[in-house]
């Protein structure tokens, strides 16, 4: 098993980062309190600011809050590439996602 982990993304902590998948796989979300079974296909990506969210097919899905100090995500196969997330310099929020303008 291959054992991935996040941080808040809201927190003060410089290194911000993202995983993203770079083959199709299945992985177990650990929020703390419940878990979660996803299937990601590749550039499918989670990161965790407030609540966790996944990008997949160009639309945010939110996700359940987590409730300890880090994200773990475990998989079979280590599909997951940990890279340094960079906030869009011109997002906009709307009812259901997010647009980069």
């Amino acid at each position: 098993m291959f054992e991935y982990i996040l941080h808040n993304l809201s927190n003060n902590s410089n290194e911000k980062c993202k995983l993203i998948a770079i083959m199709d796989c299945d992985i177990i979300v650990n929020y703390g309190n419940i878990t979660e079974e996803i299937n990601l296909v590749k550039n499918d990506e989670i990161r965790w600011d407030n609540n966790v969210i996944i990008l997949k097919n160009n639309m945010n899905h939110y996700k359940s809050t987590v409730s300890t100090e880090k994200l773990i995500i475990t998989s079979k196969i280590d599909g997951l590439k940990k890279i340094q997330y960079i906030t869009p310099k011109n997002e906009i929020v709307f009812c259901g996602g997010w647009y980069d303008m």
